[in-house]
Protein backbone atom coordinates (compact mmCIF):
# COMPACT_ATOMS: atom_id res chain seq x y z
CA UNK A 1 0.00 0.00 0.00
CA UNK A 2 2.76 2.34 1.06
CA UNK A 3 4.70 1.58 -2.79
CA UNK A 4 1.02 2.76 -4.15
CA UNK A 5 0.93 6.02 -2.66
CA UNK A 6 4.55 6.70 -3.99
CA UNK A 7 4.16 5.39 -6.83
CA UNK A 8 6.79 3.37 -6.24
CA UNK A 9 7.10 -0.27 -7.76
CA UNK A 10 6.66 -3.18 -5.28
CA UNK A 11 7.93 -6.44 -5.78
CA UNK A 12 6.69 -9.55 -4.15
CA UNK A 13 8.41 -12.96 -4.46
CA UNK A 14 6.63 -16.18 -3.95
CA UNK A 15 8.75 -17.95 -1.73
CA UNK A 16 11.98 -16.51 0.44
CA UNK A 17 15.54 -18.16 -1.47
CA UNK A 18 18.34 -17.25 0.50
CA UNK A 19 21.10 -18.49 -2.04
CA UNK A 20 19.07 -16.07 -4.81
CA UNK A 21 18.19 -12.92 -2.63
CA UNK A 22 20.36 -10.92 -3.50
CA UNK A 23 20.09 -11.90 -7.41
CA UNK A 24 16.91 -10.72 -6.83
CA UNK A 25 17.35 -7.64 -5.00
CA UNK A 26 19.56 -6.67 -8.26
CA UNK A 27 17.65 -7.79 -10.72
CA UNK A 28 14.69 -5.74 -9.72
CA UNK A 29 16.81 -2.77 -8.47
CA UNK A 30 15.13 -2.47 -5.37
CA UNK A 31 16.12 -0.02 -2.75
CA UNK A 32 13.92 -1.31 0.12
CA UNK A 33 13.03 -4.28 1.75
CA UNK A 34 11.01 -5.30 4.32
CA UNK A 35 12.68 -8.10 6.90
CA UNK A 36 10.79 -10.06 9.30
CA UNK A 37 11.33 -12.81 11.50
CA UNK A 38 15.21 -14.07 11.13
CA UNK A 39 15.95 -13.22 7.34
CA UNK A 40 18.95 -10.61 8.14
CA UNK A 41 20.16 -13.59 10.59
CA UNK A 42 19.94 -16.18 7.77
CA UNK A 43 21.77 -13.87 5.26
CA UNK A 44 24.29 -12.46 7.75
CA UNK A 45 25.22 -15.85 8.33
CA UNK A 46 26.06 -16.64 4.63
CA UNK A 47 29.81 -16.78 3.92
CA UNK A 48 31.60 -13.57 2.86
CA UNK A 49 31.37 -12.43 -0.39
CA UNK A 50 33.90 -9.59 -1.25
CA UNK A 51 30.99 -8.60 -3.36
CA UNK A 52 28.17 -8.08 -1.04
CA UNK A 53 28.39 -4.51 -0.99
CA UNK A 54 27.16 -4.60 -4.83
CA UNK A 55 23.98 -4.14 -4.49
CA UNK A 56 20.83 -1.74 -4.96
CA UNK A 57 19.46 -2.15 -1.64
CA UNK A 58 19.80 1.13 0.58
CA UNK A 59 17.27 0.42 3.51
CA UNK A 60 15.80 -2.35 5.50
CA UNK A 61 12.66 -2.24 7.69
CA UNK A 62 13.70 -4.98 10.00
CA UNK A 63 11.70 -6.19 12.69
CA UNK A 64 13.29 -6.11 14.84
CA UNK A 65 16.66 -4.90 14.15
CA UNK A 66 19.33 -7.29 15.18
CA UNK A 67 21.50 -5.22 16.99
CA UNK A 68 24.19 -8.11 18.17
CA UNK A 69 25.88 -7.13 14.23
CA UNK A 70 23.70 -4.79 12.70
CA UNK A 71 26.48 -2.81 12.43
CA UNK A 72 28.71 -5.28 10.41
CA UNK A 73 26.05 -6.28 8.10
CA UNK A 74 25.44 -2.24 7.61
CA UNK A 75 29.11 -2.04 6.55
CA UNK A 76 29.23 -5.60 5.08
CA UNK A 77 26.19 -4.79 2.07
CA UNK A 78 26.23 -1.30 2.53
CA UNK A 79 22.66 -0.61 3.43
CA UNK A 80 21.01 1.10 6.58
CA UNK A 81 18.82 -0.27 9.11
CA UNK A 82 15.12 1.12 10.43
CA UNK A 83 12.50 -0.34 12.79
CA UNK A 84 9.28 0.56 13.07
CA UNK A 85 5.56 -0.83 15.52
CA UNK A 86 2.73 -1.23 14.40
CA UNK A 87 0.19 -3.92 14.22
CA UNK A 88 -2.48 -4.77 11.58
CA UNK A 89 -5.31 -3.08 13.60
CA UNK A 90 -3.22 -0.08 14.04
CA UNK A 91 -0.73 0.25 11.22
CA UNK A 92 2.66 1.88 11.82
CA UNK A 93 2.40 3.99 15.07
CA UNK A 94 6.14 4.66 14.93
CA UNK A 95 9.38 4.59 13.84
CA UNK A 96 13.38 5.24 14.39
CA UNK A 97 15.72 7.48 12.39
CA UNK A 98 19.20 6.03 11.41
CA UNK A 99 21.61 7.39 13.74
CA UNK A 100 19.34 9.15 16.20
CA UNK A 101 17.78 6.27 17.89
CA UNK A 102 19.13 4.65 20.48
CA UNK A 103 19.85 0.84 20.10
CA UNK A 104 17.33 -1.27 20.66
CA UNK A 105 14.69 1.20 20.42
CA UNK A 106 11.89 0.96 17.82
CA UNK A 107 11.87 5.40 18.15
CA UNK A 108 8.96 7.58 19.08
CA UNK A 109 5.15 7.78 17.91
CA UNK A 110 4.60 9.14 14.70
CA UNK A 111 2.45 12.67 14.80
CA UNK A 112 -0.62 11.10 14.55
CA UNK A 113 -0.69 8.92 17.21
CA UNK A 114 -0.37 8.67 20.87
CA UNK A 115 1.61 5.73 22.82
CA UNK A 116 2.26 4.93 26.40
CA UNK A 117 3.37 2.18 28.58
CA UNK A 118 0.31 0.75 31.41
CA UNK A 119 0.53 -1.54 33.97
CA UNK A 120 -2.27 -4.24 34.59
CA UNK A 121 -4.34 -1.60 36.17
CA UNK A 122 -3.86 0.69 32.99
CA UNK A 123 -2.12 3.37 35.25
CA UNK A 124 1.17 5.03 33.36
CA UNK A 125 4.49 3.21 34.35
CA UNK A 126 7.41 5.22 35.26
CA UNK A 127 10.26 5.71 32.04
CA UNK A 128 12.01 2.25 32.32
CA UNK A 129 9.27 -0.04 34.05
CA UNK A 130 8.08 -2.43 31.83
CA UNK A 131 4.53 -3.05 31.22
CA UNK A 132 2.30 -3.05 28.16
CA UNK A 133 2.84 -0.80 25.33
CA UNK A 134 -0.84 0.99 24.39
CA UNK A 135 -1.60 3.75 21.69
CA UNK A 136 -4.22 5.85 20.18
CA UNK A 137 -5.25 8.15 17.06
CA UNK A 138 -5.00 11.80 17.43
CA UNK A 139 -7.31 11.76 14.01
CA UNK A 140 -10.19 9.45 12.94
CA UNK A 141 -10.05 6.57 10.64
CA UNK A 142 -6.39 5.97 10.94
CA UNK A 143 -6.86 2.72 13.54
CA UNK A 144 -9.26 0.02 13.32
CA UNK A 145 -12.93 0.32 14.27
CA UNK A 146 -13.14 -3.19 15.66
CA UNK A 147 -13.29 -6.73 15.53
CA UNK A 148 -16.06 -7.93 13.18
CA UNK A 149 -18.88 -9.99 14.70
CA UNK A 150 -16.35 -9.88 18.21
CA UNK A 151 -17.75 -6.97 19.97
CA UNK A 152 -16.18 -8.63 23.73
CA UNK A 153 -12.77 -8.77 21.93
CA UNK A 154 -13.30 -5.27 20.36
CA UNK A 155 -14.33 -4.09 23.97
CA UNK A 156 -11.03 -6.17 25.51
CA UNK A 157 -8.55 -4.56 23.50
CA UNK A 158 -9.85 -0.86 23.01
CA UNK A 159 -10.23 -0.50 26.95
CA UNK A 160 -10.15 3.04 28.22
CA UNK A 161 -9.83 4.60 24.81
CA UNK A 162 -6.64 3.24 24.22
CA UNK A 163 -5.33 -0.26 22.09
CA UNK A 164 -3.62 -2.13 24.44
CA UNK A 165 -1.40 -3.80 22.27
CA UNK A 166 -0.62 -7.09 23.93
CA UNK A 167 3.15 -6.30 23.65
CA UNK A 168 5.23 -5.54 26.26
CA UNK A 169 7.82 -2.62 26.05
CA UNK A 170 8.99 0.20 28.31
CA UNK A 171 9.86 3.91 27.04
CA UNK A 172 12.93 5.59 28.94
CA UNK A 173 13.53 9.21 29.83
CA UNK A 174 13.88 10.92 26.39
CA UNK A 175 10.59 9.11 25.01
CA UNK A 176 12.03 6.37 23.24
CA UNK A 177 10.18 3.67 23.15
CA UNK A 178 11.54 -0.03 23.64
CA UNK A 179 9.29 -3.63 22.76
CA UNK A 180 10.03 -6.33 25.08
CA UNK A 181 8.26 -9.26 24.21
CA UNK A 182 4.86 -10.31 23.25
CA UNK A 183 2.89 -10.65 26.76
CA UNK A 184 2.02 -14.27 25.86
CA UNK A 185 5.36 -15.32 25.01
CA UNK A 186 7.29 -13.71 28.44
CA UNK A 187 8.22 -16.60 30.81
CA UNK A 188 8.21 -16.71 35.04
CA UNK A 189 10.94 -18.87 36.90
CA UNK A 190 11.79 -18.98 39.91
CA UNK A 191 10.03 -15.45 40.92
CA UNK A 192 11.81 -13.66 37.85
CA UNK A 193 9.93 -12.33 34.34
CA UNK A 194 11.84 -13.36 31.76
CA UNK A 195 11.88 -12.10 27.73
CA UNK A 196 12.54 -14.67 25.37
CA UNK A 197 13.05 -11.88 23.06
CA UNK A 198 16.11 -11.03 25.39
CA UNK A 199 17.13 -14.56 25.27
CA UNK A 200 16.86 -15.02 21.71
CA UNK A 201 19.25 -12.03 21.37
CA UNK A 202 22.10 -13.04 23.51
CA UNK A 203 21.96 -16.56 21.99
CA UNK A 204 21.78 -15.26 18.36
CA UNK A 205 25.37 -13.35 19.59
CA UNK A 206 26.72 -16.50 19.61
CA UNK A 207 28.71 -16.41 16.26
CA UNK A 208 28.01 -20.54 15.30
CA UNK A 209 24.20 -19.78 15.90
CA UNK A 210 22.14 -18.30 13.31
CA UNK A 211 18.29 -18.70 14.17
CA UNK A 212 16.38 -19.00 17.96
CA UNK A 213 13.14 -19.08 19.18
CA UNK A 214 13.01 -19.07 23.17
CA UNK A 215 9.73 -21.07 24.62
CA UNK A 216 8.62 -21.54 28.06
CA UNK A 217 7.91 -25.70 29.12
CA UNK A 218 5.62 -26.10 32.41
CA UNK A 219 7.38 -27.82 35.14
CA UNK A 220 6.35 -29.50 37.97
CA UNK A 221 5.61 -26.20 40.39
CA UNK A 222 3.66 -24.53 37.66
CA UNK A 223 6.87 -22.16 36.29
CA UNK A 224 8.56 -21.71 33.24
CA UNK A 225 11.56 -23.84 32.28
CA UNK A 226 13.12 -21.94 29.33
CA UNK A 227 13.83 -24.15 26.39
CA UNK A 228 15.62 -22.93 23.33
CA UNK A 229 15.46 -24.32 19.40
CA UNK A 230 18.44 -23.37 17.45
CA UNK A 231 19.64 -23.19 14.26
CA UNK A 232 23.72 -23.60 14.18
CA UNK A 233 25.70 -22.14 11.12
CA UNK A 234 26.76 -24.33 8.34
CA UNK A 235 29.62 -26.65 9.05
CA UNK A 236 29.73 -25.22 13.09
CA UNK A 237 30.85 -27.95 15.39
CA UNK A 238 28.83 -26.92 18.62
CA UNK A 239 27.37 -29.60 21.32
CA UNK A 240 24.26 -28.29 23.78
CA UNK A 241 26.60 -28.23 26.46
CA UNK A 242 28.99 -25.73 25.15
CA UNK A 243 25.75 -23.94 24.23
CA UNK A 244 24.99 -23.82 28.01
CA UNK A 245 28.08 -22.70 29.29
CA UNK A 246 27.97 -19.94 27.12
CA UNK A 247 24.45 -18.80 27.98
CA UNK A 248 26.22 -19.06 31.44
CA UNK A 249 28.44 -16.61 30.82
CA UNK A 250 26.18 -14.03 29.11
CA UNK A 251 23.01 -14.61 31.34
CA UNK A 252 21.62 -14.27 34.73
CA UNK A 253 20.96 -17.64 36.29
CA UNK A 254 17.32 -17.92 35.60
CA UNK A 255 17.28 -17.17 32.23
CA UNK A 256 19.98 -19.50 31.11
CA UNK A 257 17.51 -22.77 29.55
CA UNK A 258 17.63 -26.09 30.97
CA UNK A 259 16.01 -27.22 27.44
CA UNK A 260 18.15 -27.13 23.56
CA UNK A 261 17.17 -28.40 20.38
CA UNK A 262 19.22 -28.12 17.46
CA UNK A 263 16.98 -27.93 14.03
CA UNK A 264 18.02 -27.30 10.72
CA UNK A 265 14.65 -24.86 10.27
CA UNK A 266 12.58 -22.86 12.96
CA UNK A 267 8.55 -23.64 11.56
CA UNK A 268 7.62 -20.04 10.28
CA UNK A 269 4.42 -18.36 9.09
CA UNK A 270 3.98 -16.99 4.96
CA UNK A 271 5.58 -13.90 6.64
CA UNK A 272 8.80 -15.86 7.84
CA UNK A 273 7.52 -15.14 11.35
CA UNK A 274 8.20 -18.16 13.82
CA UNK A 275 5.14 -20.68 14.90
CA UNK A 276 5.53 -20.21 18.53
CA UNK A 277 2.56 -21.97 19.30
CA UNK A 278 3.59 -24.82 16.97
CA UNK A 279 6.96 -24.97 19.23
CA UNK A 280 4.86 -24.54 22.40
CA UNK A 281 2.37 -27.21 21.39
CA UNK A 282 5.49 -29.92 20.86
CA UNK A 283 7.12 -29.56 24.00
CA UNK A 284 9.65 -31.72 24.97
CA UNK A 285 10.48 -34.08 21.69
CA UNK A 286 12.98 -36.97 21.43
CA UNK A 287 15.35 -34.29 20.03
CA UNK A 288 15.24 -32.51 23.01
CA UNK A 289 18.48 -32.00 25.93
CA UNK A 290 18.00 -31.96 28.95
CA UNK A 291 20.86 -30.28 30.85
CA UNK A 292 19.40 -31.59 34.20
CA UNK A 293 19.04 -34.95 32.75
CA UNK A 294 22.88 -34.91 31.76
CA UNK A 295 24.08 -34.24 35.27
CA UNK A 296 24.04 -30.29 34.92
CA UNK A 297 21.87 -28.10 37.13
CA UNK A 298 21.91 -24.10 36.87
CA UNK A 299 21.87 -22.65 40.05
CA UNK A 300 22.63 -19.14 42.08
CA UNK A 301 26.30 -19.78 42.81
CA UNK A 302 26.60 -21.32 39.47
CA UNK A 303 26.61 -25.17 37.76
CA UNK A 304 26.01 -27.83 40.19
CA UNK A 305 26.53 -31.73 39.34
CA UNK A 306 23.90 -33.66 40.21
Amino acid sequence: MASMLVDAKNVVVPHLSISKFWDDINKYKATLMVAAGGVCNMLYSQPANSNDSNNSLRLIYAVPIPNEFSFNFEKRFDVKFIEAYGSTELNVVACSEPGKTPPKSFGKPLSDYEMSIFDEYDQICPPGVPGEIVVRPKKPNIMMEGYYGLPEKTLEVIKNLWFHSGDQGYVDEQGYFYFLDRLTDSMRRRGENISSFEVEKIVTEHDGISECAAIGIKSEMQEDEVKIVVVKNKDVNLTEEELLYYCLEKMPYFMVPRFIEFREELPRTALTKVKKVVLRKEGITSKTWDCEANGIRVTRDGIKKI
